[in-house]
């Protein structure tokens, strides 16, 4: 396909709203959520240029959650080469004052060249754009046993996508296991082949309110994200970035004030940063106020108050660090207030496996054992970190195949966000991810680079063809 039609595919690939609410965010995910038909338009979409491309499809629904599975089976055979190239299509929401998100726009940029921006352009419907763009030329090799997984719950965690396409497609339905894992689920033409585990993680506190005497007044504290161009959660650095909620923390705790109410800008899920946290407070008159007349009684969050003292050394919990190079972090980037509780949404990233629940849940317990009030603590853990050694079969096919369509030699990293991959990786699958140029990911104004996805749409197959053909074996 031309670059028009890369361009093509994702400007309608943007179109379609498949964000879906927090499923630990109480306020958003209740019983009564029924996936929007966005999702199922996008999945038809996609199978329709399958199809043309001559791939077999079959449709799953999972929790509501359309996925769509194509194949391409030129060898079905024992000896054959299987590989899995999967895909998600849902995106995270879009904050509210980015009022053209699902409509792409494309500039052009003095540094980069002309980029497009919409919600899910890199993250990942620009990976799932220059894929469609390669099918027709995936579907005339002669060699391999080769599958593309469509998810629309990997923001969700994936338990109602590729867990299920693991489990009661490939195990149960197929009697088939790939050897090979490649996701377009990354940022930056580079070969991820090392990520940490993400845990999702509920604490629920007891709602408590007290009255006291004092002036009120009104605080913001910001985000400030240097270490990239994200508000995803897993690119937080504690050394060098500030955190809003965190921030808020650390004033508190210097501060014999009191929490009258606390909103976010935006609290939108759990692994999204918040851009500000603003502190509606009450200064008692027991701080030397000096026009102690103009103090009225107010009824304060007493519960919240406590906790949120303490929030800022979070990120200081004392986790086994494993194979990595970013170490552990910890954000609190949702706080809801209901009427008898306090829910706190936290995104932990690990090299902990979902086989350390116990030890998680016990270090959580004893942060806030210094404080009245003992939180209930559900942790969401997926299978484990994605490990795939540097002079493995797949990372050395894709430098081969990244060099033959470019000319150029790509390096291998680690990086911080989780992919569905994880769900393959700890079964001693090796994985990748590898994606387009792009920045702003779960943020504003979200871009992608389309020379970019040019180069990208070129590897796929290039990838396909170096490991079907078993000529790096």
């Amino acid at each position: 396909m031309s670059d028009d039609s890369i361009i093509k595919i994702l400007s309608e690939l943007v179109s379609f709203k498949t964000f879906s609410p927090d499923i630990l965010n109480s306020q958003q995910f209740t019983s009564e959520y029924k996936v929007p038909d966005s999702f199922f338009k996008c999945r038809k979409f996609i199978e329709r240029i399958l199809l043309e491309a001559n791939f077999k499809t079959e449709n799953y629904e999972f929790g509501g959650f359309p996925m769509l599975v194509a194949w391409h089976r030129p060898e079905k055979h024992k000896n054959a080469t299987r590989i899995l190239l999967l895909m998600h299509f849902d995106v995270v929401p879009a904050e509210k004052t980015w009022k053209n998100a699902f409509k792409m726009t494309t500039r052009d940029d003095s540094e980069l060249g002309k980029v497009a921006e919409g919600r899910g352009v890199t993250d990942m419907k620009g990976g799932v754009s220059a894929l469609l763009a390669s099918v027709k030329k995936i579907s005339e090799f002669t060699n391999g046993d080769i599958c593309i997984g469509f998810t629309s719950d990997e923001e969700l965690g994936g338990a109602r996508g590729t867990a299920n396409l693991l489990s009661e497609i490939f195990r149960k339905k197929k009697n088939w296991m790939p050897q090979y894992v490649i996701t377009a689920d990354a940022a930056g033409e580079e070969i991820i082949n090392l990520r940490r585990n993400a845990h999702f993680i509920r604490a629920t506190f007891p709602r408590t309110k007290k009255k006291i005497t004092g002036i009120k007044k009104v605080l913001t504290f910001n985000s400030k994200i240097i270490s990239a161009k994200t508000s995803h959660a897993a690119y937080y650095r504690k050394e060098i970035d500030q955190h809003a909620v965190y921030e808020a923390s650390k004033y508190l705790d210097k501060n014999n004030e009191y929490i009258l109410s606390i909103t976010g800008k935006e609290f939108l899920k759990t692994n999204i940063i918040p851009k500000e946290v603003v502190l509606e407070l009450v200064v008692p008159n027991n701080n030397n106020i000096k026009d102690p007349k103009n103090s009225l009684e107010y009824e304060i969050e007493d519960s919240l108050t406590e906790i949120m003292k303490m929030l800022h050394i979070l990120p200081s919990i004392p986790l086994p660090q494993g194979k990595t190079s970013l170490g552990t972090n910890i954000t609190v980037n949702i706080i809801n207030l209901f009427e008898e509780r306090i829910e706190m949404l936290i995104d932990l990233r690990s090299m902990l496996k979902s086989t350390d629940k116990e030890l998680l849940e016990d270090s959580f317990r004893s942060l806030f054992s210094s404080i009245r009030f003992e939180p209930k603590v559900e942790i969401q853990s997926f299978a484990g970190p994605i490990i795939t050694p540097e002079d493995s079969l797949l990372v050395r096919s894709a430098k081969k195949a990244w060099k033959s369509v470019t000319g150029k030699d790509i390096t291998t990293a680690e990086r911080g966000g989780a992919t569905d991959a994880r769900f393959f990786s700890h079964l001693g699958i090796e994985c990748i991810d590898i994606g387009p140029i792009g920045f702003n990911v779960h943020s504003t104004n979200e871009t992608v680079v389309l020379e970019s996805l040019k180069r990208l749409s070129n590897f796929f197959p290039e990838l396909v063809k170096t490991l079907s053909s078993k000529e790096m074996n």
